[in-house]
């Protein structure tokens, strides 16, 4: 009789075991699922932004980034209503939060205000697509946040 129960005791610490596994399992991969599943981000659009007050030969010009395959960043001065073109590349989708620019030279020598770098960093975060100016000669530095308008 000793035996019996003994052996009842058994199989019923398996079945305890093998039902607490498929449900810890169970419960583990469906987190897993809904973790690894996020859309990605479509930069196609326009962008837009303001320097900061007090960033020097940049003071309080809007920008304005629009983005499909490319991008085409200018400054907008509100005052002369013109645009100063800064940038213009290559804008690859699906890259993940940081996103490097390669310059089109061709289009931007065309302006005396654009860049002469050879590529441009962008980082996606919270919505916004951020990219770090020198502001004046001093070498003084803002973040530029760009949200998408359309």
């Amino acid at each position: 009789m000793l035996r019996k129960n003994l052996a009842n005791i058994i199989v019923l610490a398996l079945v305890a075991v093998t039902v607490f596994s498929a449900v810890l399992f169970t419960s583990h991969s469906s987190k897993a699922a809904t973790t690894v599943s996020a859309a990605p981000v479509s930069y196609d659009g326009t962008w837009t932004g303001a320097t900061q007050k007090g960033s020097g030969d940049l003071d309080g010009l809007n920008v304005i980034a629009k983005i499909h395959d490319q991008i085409v960043f200018n400054f907008h001065s509100p005052e002369a209503d013109v645009d100063l073109l800064f940038w213009a590349g290559t804008f690859p989708a699906n890259t993940g939060s940081t996103i490097v620019s390669v310059a089109d030279h061709k289009v931007m020598d065309k302006s005396i205000f654009a860049s002469e770098d050879a590529t441009k960093t962008f980082i996606y975060k919270d919505g916004t697509l951020q990219l770090k100016l020198m502001v004046d000669k001093t070498g003084e530095s803002q973040i530029l946040s760009l949200k998408k308008a359309s």
